[in-house]
C-alpha cells in the first residue's frame, strides 16, 4: 500500500490531523434519531478519512485504525442512547461490550448473524452494564461464526463478517482466508472485494502490490463509482508513480462528491500532489542507481515480507533521508534507482548535499524509524550521478 514516512513527508501535511477532525463535527440536533444522527456522522467521517488516506497522509494501516477508532466512537454512543432493559439484554448488554471495546461494525455484524437482533428495539428503561464483554468475547463470538460458516458455507455475508472480525482481532491471514471464500462466492461484490484487499494490504505491511490492486480494479468493474475503490484505486497507483493514473481515479471521485467539501479539498489536494510529481517524472533527473544485497550470514534473520527501506542522505551519521524508496526482502538483491521523484521533502534535493551515502535497512515492523534488531548497511560516499554502488546488509542495529 503507501510508504506514510515518504508519501507524508512529500505531501507536507501533519498525519496527526485526522485524529482531532472529527472532533470538530456538530452534535446532532435536539429530538433527532440518535443512532440515524450518528450513523450520518460515521459516514461523513468515513469520507474524510477515505479522502486523507487518497491525498496520501494516511497509509492503509493507519486508514483502518482510523476508521476502527471512528466507528467505536460513532457506535458506543448509539448503545449509551439506546441501552436495551437488563430483562430483556442479557446478549445485547454482552454486545454493547464488545462495540465498546472491539470495532463496533464488525461485533454489530457478528450479533446479527449469532446473537438476538430483536432484542434491539426494546425500549430504555435504564443504563445496562457494559462491562460483561471483553476481547477474548468477541474473539469467541467469531470463532462460533467460523464454526458455523464451517457447517453452511454458502452464507455470502458471513464470510464477509467474519473477514472483518478476524480483522479487528489482528488475525490477518485468517481474515484474507474467509474474504477469499466469500470473494469466491460473490466474485462481485465491491464491499467483499475492497475489504479483501485491504486486508491483503495490510499484510503487505501497507502496499497495494499485486493481488490488492487486482482485487481493486474489479471493484470498479463491478461498481465503477464505488467510492473506496476510487480511493484505494487512486493510492495504489500514486504507490507505483503512475500519478495519471492516480490523478484520473481521484478526478472522478472529485465529482462523485460535490457536496463534500472537505473531501473535495482533500481530494484536490492529493491530485496537485500528484501532478506535481508526474512532472517532475517527466523530466530527466539526475540521480544514483545500483545494487544492494543480504549478507548471507543474515538470511535466517529475516522474513520475506519484511520492509527494505532504502535511502540517500548526506554524509553525517544522523542525517534525515532526502530521498527513499520501500521494498520488501523477497526482492532482494535490489537493483535500485533514487532521484528527486523520491525526495522526502519537495525543498530538499539530491544534488544539494555534498556527498552522498545510500543506506539500506530491514524493518520487521516497517517502521522507518530504526529499531533495535533491525538490520541496515551504507555504501562508501558517491557523488550524484554515481550509477555502480554497490553495498550489502550485514549490521544489526543495536
Amino acid at each position: 500500500m503507501i510508504t506514510f514516512w515518504i508519501v507524508a513527508a512529500v505531501l507536507g501535511i501533519a498525519a496527526g490531523l485526522w485524529v482531532v477532525r472529527p472532533l470538530w463535527r456538530q452534535a446532532a440536533p435536539a429530538g433527532t434519531d440518535p443512532a440515524q444522527s450518528n450513523l450520518a456522522a460515521l459516514r461523513d467521517q468515513l469520507r474524510e478519512i477515505d479522502a486523507d488516506l487518497a491525498a496520501g497522509t494516511l497509509t492503509v494501516e493507519q486508514h483502518g485504525i482510523a476508521r476502527e477508532e471512528l466507528e467505536a466512537r460513532v457506535l458506543s454512543d448509539v448503545v449509551d442512547a439506546q441501552a436495551a432493559p437488563a430483562a430483556a439484554s442479557g446478549r445485547s448488554r454482552s454486545l454493547a461490550g464488545v462495540l465498546m471495546v472491539c470495532v463496533p461494525l464488525a461485533a454489530l455484524g457478528l450479533y446479527a448473524l449469532l446473537g438476538n437482533p430483536q432484542a434491539i428495539g426494546v425500549p430504555k428503561h435504564g443504563a445496562a452494564d457494559l462491562s460483561s464483554m471483553t476481547p477474548e468475547h468477541f474473539a469467541e463470538m467469531t470463532d462460533k461464526l467460523a464454526g458455523k460458516l464451517k457447517q453452511d458455507p454458502s452464507d455470502v455475508k458471513g464470510w464477509l463478517m467474519l473477514g472483518k472480525a478476524y480483522k479487528v482481532l489482528n488475525r490477518l491471514p485468517e481474515a484474507a482466508t474467509a474474504l477469499e471464500e466469500g470473494s469466491r462466492r460473490a466474485p462481485a461484490d465491491p464491499e467483499m472485494l475492497s475489504e479483501y484487499a485491504e486486508v491483503l494490504a495490510l499484510t503487505q505491511g501497507g502496499n497495494f502490490a499485486g493481488k490488492p490492486e487486482q482485487l481493486i480494479q474489479r471493484v470498479l468493474k463491478a461498481a465503477p463509482d464505488h467510492p473506496r475503490g476510487l480511493t484505494m484505486a487512486g493510492a495504489a497507483a500514486f504507490e507505483r508513480r503512475n500519478y495519471s493514473a492516480a490523478i484520473t481515479h481521484w478526478q472522478k471521485l472529485h465529482r462523485l462528491v460535490k457536496t463534500d467539501v472537505e473531501l473535495q479539498k482533500a481530494l484536490l489536494a492529493g491530485i496537485a500532489e500528484a501532478s506535481r510529481l508526474r512532472t517532475i517524472a517527466s523530466t530527466p533527473a539526475q540521480g544514483i542507481a545500483g545494487r544492494v544485497q543480504l549478507d548471507p550470514s543474515l538470511a535466517d534473520k529475516v522474513d520475506p515480507a519484511d520492509t527494505v527501506f532504502i535511502f540517500a542522505r548526506g554524509p553525517e551519521n544522523s542525517g534525515m533521508p532526502v530521498a527513499a524508496r520501500r521494498h520488501h526482502v523477497r526482492d532482494l538483491p535490489i537493483e535500485f534507482r533514487l532521484d528527486d521523484t523520491y525526495a522526502m521533502n519537495p525543498q530538499a534535493k539530491l544534488g544539494d548535499l555534498p556527498g552522498i551515502i545510500v543506506g539500506a535497512r530491514i524493518s520487521k515492523s516497517g517502521d522507518a524509524m530504526p529499531q533495535p534488531g533491525d538490520l541496515q548497511g551504507f555504501s562508501r560516499q558517491v557523488k550524484l550521478g554515481a550509477t555502480n554502488v554497490i553495498f550489502s546488509i550485514k549490521d544489526v542495529v543495536q
